[in-house]
């Protein structure tokens, strides 16, 4: 159940890059531009395949013209649910 919950975890913080950079209006390439970067780079952040940084968090949202929050919520709460409410969005 923990990889379960870790693997839905991984992909609320995909979803939101791919919807941060969507609603920006932003290709990949554009994005690497502003964030100084390269577009492989945004690819592997989108796919999980790379942990970012806070700083890099920081950077994408600036970049995109978001912000980051972090939010705890309940071990049984659905993170799906938690970002729906947020952004109406997942």
């Amino acid at each position: 159940m923990a990889e379960l919950v870790a693997l839905e975890d991984e992909f609320a913080l995909t979803s939101q890059f791919i919807w941060a950079r969507s609603t920006a209006g932003l290709t990949q390439h554009e994005l690497a531009v502003r964030m100084k970067t390269s577009q492989s780079y945004i690819a592997r952040l989108e796919a999980g395949k790379e942990t970012p940084s806070s700083r890099t968090l920081n950077r994408f949202a600036k970049a995109t013209g978001h912000r980051v929050v972090i939010n705890c919520i309940d071990e049984d709460q659905d993170v799906r649910k938690n970002l729906e409410n947020s952004t109406g969005n997942y």
